[in-house]
């Protein structure tokens, strides 16, 4: 069997145990697995398609990315949604804005209060809650995770998902 990967997924029979011995072969069963996993093989290999060299740097960039500590934030921040974590520490109340918006970037935000709580934050026009819009923890010291995904990029695009209170 030829296959079809990565343009389609294989259609790869399993014999059962009423299937005569001979359909499909034993022969044929191991073609059609080694024709798969070379497929697989050549589609992420050393150098896989698209922009990055190797997969390990593909999983490096898409899936370890580094983190961006801000530090204690005053009344204003940007965030990149090039960059996956982001670590902030809320001093007063904020304003945030995004940066590098486009669709298909996921981007973790990680807040701190302060020592003494109570500041808000005043999120990008058009942010859709999933789940609603909601009440963040504000007392002192209070830590909490808010992931975010963009569907374009406009401040619109972006979807946000309370994760909880850490702390």
């Amino acid at each position: 069997m030829t296959t079809a990967y990565p343009g389609a997924l294989d259609a790869l029979t399993n014999p059962t145990a009423a299937d005569p011995l001979h359909s499909p072969s034993h022969s044929a069963q191991h073609a059609n697995a080694n024709d798969a996993i070379e497929a697989i093989q050549a589609e992420l290999g050393v150098a896989p398609s698209g922009a990055y060299a190797t997969v390990a740097a593909r999983f490096t960039a898409e899936v370890a990315a580094p983190v961006t500590a801000h530090g204690t934030v005053g009344a204003t921040e940007t965030v990149s949604a090039a960059t996956g974590l982001h670590t902030l520490t809320l001093d007063e109340a904020l304003t945030l804005t995004w940066a590098d918006l486009a669709a298909g970037r996921s981007w973790v935000l990680d807040f701190t209060q302060d020592g003494s709580g109570g500041n808000s934050i005043t999120w990008p026009a058009g942010i859709k809650w999933a789940g609603g819009t909601p009440t963040l923890p504000t007392t002192a010291a209070a830590r909490f995770v808010v992931q975010c995904y963009a569907t374009g990029a406009t401040d619109a695009s972006v979807v946000g998902v309370y994760v909880g209170a850490l702390s």
